[in-house]
């Protein structure tokens, strides 16, 4: 019999005990964090920059916490990898609880550990980055919140492919079979850090695309157009522009 609770029963967990704080408590304790770094970035960037747009505040507010939770709790796992199954601390109980859905975070992974060093030391720093040229409005802004949000769409997608590529390949699932822990752990908690940055991503792109029509030149009469009503929609004189630039 295994002497931890995790998917493969074969799965090498060393040192593993089981957590002392209940679930609920943990999940409270999470999401109180949460709700004050949030509560306190609000206020913050309201003094600071009281005349921001509501959706530049809210991006505001996602870049702060993706970056918390990626430099610290990802962080943790970055540093606490390779022992982190007997931890009783906040953030090593979350990281055991949530390993019940991917036991790759329990058994010091190559995959999981390369993508987390890189998203601790790269794209954490960058959502702050965002978050304060969000804040002061610098031109930089959407270009660096285009990089950030690629990579956790390719962060995400490379994550969900290989771990289900070794259930149904290879035949090793890393998840309890308790639908509770893939739906609600693996799949939904992942899937929002889907959902918001191709939003995100698209908004960047419009407001980019947008800036880049008020700069162009009205078109001047032109031999193969005729009329400056010949050069058609906005999109055609954009793609007129990039070609004669």
């Amino acid at each position: 019999m295994p002497n931890h609770p995790y998917y493969p029963l074969d799965a090498n967990v060393v040192g593993y005990q089981p957590n002392q704080t209940p679930v609920l408590e943990l999940i409270l304790s999470a999401g109180g964090a949460c709700t004050v770094l949030l509560g306190v970035t609000f206020a913050l960037a309201s003094y600071v920059r009281p005349k921001l747009q509501l959706a530049d505040r809210i991006a505001i507010l996602w870049f702060v916490l993706s970056g918390s939770l990626h430099c610290f709790f990802e962080g943790y796992f970055m540093i606490h990898h390779d022992h982190m199954a007997s931890a009783q601390d906040l953030f090593g109980q979350l990281w055991k609880e949530y390993a019940l859905s991917d036991s790759r975070y329990m058994v010091s992974d190559t995959l999981v550990l390369c993508m987390e060093t890189m998203t601790v030391l790269l794209w954490g720093p960058l959502c702050f980055v965002v978050a304060y040229l969000t804040a002061t409005r610098h031109s930089l802004r959407h270009p660096i919140q285009v990089i950030v949000c690629m990579s956790h769409l390719y962060g995400d997608t490379l994550y969900y492919a290989t771990s289900l590529f070794d259930e149904y390949v290879h035949g090793r699932p890393v998840s309890r079979p308790e639908p509770y822990y893939f739906w609600l752990y693996y799949f939904m908690m992942n899937f929002i850090w889907i959902v918001v940055p191709a939003c995100m991503c698209r908004a960047a792109c419009v407001v980019t695309v947008l800036l880049i029509r008020s700069r162009l030149p009205v078109p001047k009469h032109h031999h193969h157009l005729g009329s400056v009503q010949a050069a058609g929609t906005e999109e055609d004189q954009l793609v007129y522009h990039l070609r004669h630039r």
